[in-house]
């Protein structure tokens, strides 16, 4: 007699657990239907945009100083970038300018202070 009460007792707490999943289920099943992936997957974006936005705008605000140096720094790099081909002629063209673009002169000139002995490496 014991045991079939001890049966009744299990089954019941196995028939209310089943309600309890079969529930949450639907519940789930109705969350999902009502909002798709995509929808979900937009909003949780959109909030963290909104996070991230927030966080940036409270940084510009505290540092304006380094938020204007990197901006400069970005804006400087783009115009290296955009003008290389011209910046490069410009420094070509100084090179050439100030004699140091011939290597055999200053080669000959340590060659010829070896031969006088004015080496002082010797």
């Amino acid at each position: 007699m014991a045991d079939l009460r001890q049966l009744e007792e299990d089954r019941a707490l196995r028939d209310a657990a089943k309600g309890l999943l079969d529930r949450d289920i639907a519940h789930l099943r109705g969350d999902v239907s009502a909002q798709n992936i995509g929808k979900r997957a937009a909003i949780r974006l959109r909030e963290g945009a909104e996070g991230v936005g927030g966080d940036a705008s409270a940084f510009v605000r505290e540092n304006p100083g380094r938020v204007g140096s990197a901006a400069a720094l970005g804006v400087g790099l783009v115009l290296l970038v955009a003008f290389r081909t011209q910046l490069s002629d410009w420094v070509g063209a100084l090179w050439q300018a100030s004699g140091l673009a011939d290597g055999a002169t200053d080669r000959e000139a340590l060659e010829e202070s070896d031969e006088s002995g004015d080496n002082s490496t010797n």
